[in-house]
């Protein structure tokens, strides 16, 4: 099934009010200083969650979330803007076989494998999450259920967030989960409580790359420097040496109170035991003192960035301005402070009109919410950034996705456009073969009055063109989780991750659709339900599989304080053998061997005198350019 799509592109986007960003990392030229952070703080609790022992289901409280405040301005936008698509709902069924599009290239994405994914849990809307470690060990969320897979897309076992919590008390929602692929490790972050005196920030590592091994958990005070607020709409992100966890505040009467950043050092959380060390960056505004809301990190598109972190926000009841901040150094250095520039765009961005839906009774729509920042990912010197918003659609909700050069301060941006059709809640990540490949893939929801509720996938190539949608999962009907005439959620954010330890670059989705409840055959009533799908930069036809490791490799001393390091392996036949030292970044620092082997055993001397302390990967390929091995050394004075 295709969509039928528009494309545009939208380039030379200039800063209001400086010229320039200087590289990646260093300050942005005439960004203005809006708050160091509070002092250093610990966090409440820690304790320890095995999977294999400890309870995986407890009771779980659901609810059908509405908007997140009291915005009179956004709640008129949205009334007049459902009104006016219910009376223009168009006639052309936005799905056409036989069309010819505007965007006619195949997706440079293939789906290896997909299957179902976390089991709904009778909240909406879906807020999907996913991250994939090197071994290929998923962890996927939804809602309040957390679901791991091995790399065989068996589902291993699923749990709540209450049990990761240890604390069934109060509504555990919002997840969000990412992988560390330089410590091997997993971060889940969710919320609990939607009160000043019950908000909690829970933030679990796990304690290796197999998810089914213990997790150290930490709750912090959602209640931000005792403002009388709780937490809402978490986005995580990392740098080489902390997490950061971005939120929105709000009282208990619903007011918005701006956003609000948490930098912690991640390595308190891999090795657990102690308190969390953290920071807290309040009362953040734009150069022109309107709050912010809804800050993205721009986190790792594929090597770690540092030693601080990029955030992106836009204008969530519409506008044209994009405001790029940035926490500028490291926790533990001691020089942070958060940073701001605006930029202005060339295009408007405006809410979009309420969604339709294939066969809804009493004109039930499906709320796009606002115009903020739904996904961000940093690659060497660009900022890459996706949100939806009508754009001159006439209501429609369309995608937009946006680069930012941070040597230059200069947006370009291109857009996708259904007929019809409105695509929402749209997430990206990193599918090249490096940072210098700008190449992405993006998930995706589609809707429209001819359309059941469905979700897809694109690629987006460096020059920022579109492929041609790719189905995920068709929906077999509307949303209509509750039976009332009530408008529906759509969608807060779905998930897709890059998988770091593939043969190919890949990526990993984990995205909802509507489906019909067949538990209630006399009620019209339809679910959320979630998909999971692994998808590869290459088609699967056209290469090699993955070959066994041809020899065994032994790297000691690990850790290493010595001048030297020594990498002994053998392999079983006559080949080329390349041996690369690469750092955390992916930058090549030195090659070991590029010949051709007989068969036998080998040892190589690794210099490290030369090496400052941190991580390095010793990455093996033959002449295949077939991974064989990558062994991660660390070097300790």
């Amino acid at each position: 099934m295709k969509l039928k799509i528009y494309t545009t592109g939208i380039s030379f986007c200039f800063l209001l009010l400086t010229k320039n960003a200087v590289s990646q990392m260093d300050l942005l030229l005439g960004a203005k200083t809006i708050c160091a952070g509070s002092e250093i703080l610990l966090s409440e609790s820690v304790y320890v969650f095995d999977p294999m022992k400890d309870s995986g289901v407890w009771n779980v409280a659901t609810l059908q979330r509405d908007l997140e405040e009291n915005d009179p301005e956004l709640e008129k936008i949205i009334a007049k803007r459902k009104k006016l698509m219910a009376q223009n709902p168009g006639t052309d069924v936005g799905i056409d076989l036989n069309s010819s599009y505007k965007t006619n290239v195949a997706s440079t994405a293939y789906i290896e494998s997909s299957f179902a994914g976390c089991t709904y849990d009778g909240g909406s809307p879906s807020d999907n999450t996913v991250a994939v470690s090197k071994a290929g060990f998923v962890v996927a969320s939804a809602n309040s259920s957390v679901n791991f897979y091995d790399k065989s897309n068996n589902r291993i076992k699923t749990y709540t967030l209450p049990a990761f919590a240890k604390d069934p008390t109060t509504f555990s929602y919002d997840p969000k989960v990412l992988y560390d692929w330089v410590y091997d490790r997993f971060i889940l972050v969710f919320l609990e409580g939607k009160t000043a005196s019950t908000s909690k920030i829970v933030i679990c590592f796990s304690t290796s790359g197999d998810p089914t091994g213990k997790w150290f958990v930490y709750h912090l005070n959602g209640n931000a420097n005792n403002q009388g607020v709780w937490f809402d709409f978490p986005n995580i992100g990392i740098s080489e040496n902390d997490l950061f966890v971005c939120g929105n505040k709000f009282t208990d009467a619903g007011a918005s109170r701006g956003s609000v950043i948490f930098q912690i050092v991640k390595m308190n959380g891999y090795k657990g035991g102690g308190s969390l060390k953290y920071k807290i960056y309040d009362t953040l505004e734009t150069q022109f003192q309107d709050p912010l809301f809804s800050l993205y990190p721009a986190s790792h598109g594929q090597a770690l960035i540092g030693p601080g972190m990029y955030f992106v926000n836009s204008i969530k009841n519409g506008g044209s301005e994009i405001d790029i901040s940035q926490i500028t150094d490291s926790l533990n250095s001691g020089k942070a402070v958060f940073k701001v520039s605006q930029y202005n765009t060339n295009f408007n961005y405006n809410v979009p009109f309420s969604t339709l839906m294939k066969g809804a009774p009493n004109q039930k729509q499906l709320s796009n919410n606002d115009c903020r920042i739904l996904g961000a990912l940093t690659l060497k010197n660009y900022i890459f950034f996706c949100f939806h918003a009508d754009i001159g659609t006439k209501g429609y909700s369309s995608l937009i996705l946006c680069r930012f050069n941070t040597k230059t301060g200069a947006i370009d941006s291109s857009t996708l456009s259904g007929y019809q059709t409105s695509f929402g809640f749209p997430n990206i990540a990193s599918i090249g073969f490096g940072d210098w490949d700008h190449t992405l893939v993006m998930t995706f929801l589609a809707s429209s009055n001819k359309m059941y509720p469905s979700c897809y996938y694109t690629t987006i190539e460096q020059n920022l063109s579109w492929a041609q949608p790719t189905l995920i999962k068709s929906g077999d009907w509307y949303y209509n989780s509750q039976g009332t005439q009530n408008d529906e959620r759509w969608g807060d954010y779905t998930g897709v991750c890059r998988w770091n330890g593939n043969f190919c670059p890949a990526a990993v989705t984990h995205t909802s659709f509507a489906q019909k409840n067949v538990s209630t055959p006399n009620v019209t009533l339809g679910d959320y339900a979630n998909w999971t799908t692994r998808l590869l930069y290459c088609n699967p036809n056209d290469i090699e599989k993955p070959v066994e490791p041809a020899f065994n490799t032994t790297l000691y001393p690990n850790p290493v304080n010595l001048e030297y390091a020594h990498l002994d392996f053998s392999i079983k036949h006559r080949e080329k053998i390349k041996i690369d030292v690469y750092n955390t970044e992916g930058k090549w620092l030195k090659t070991l061997s590029n010949d051709i082997l007989p068969e036998g055993k080998y040892s190589f001397m690794i210099e490290t005198s030369s090496l400052p302390n941190g991580i390095y990967y010793i990455h093996i390929v033959n002449g295949k350019m077939q991974n064989l091995n990558t062994q991660k050394l660390v070097v300790v004075r």
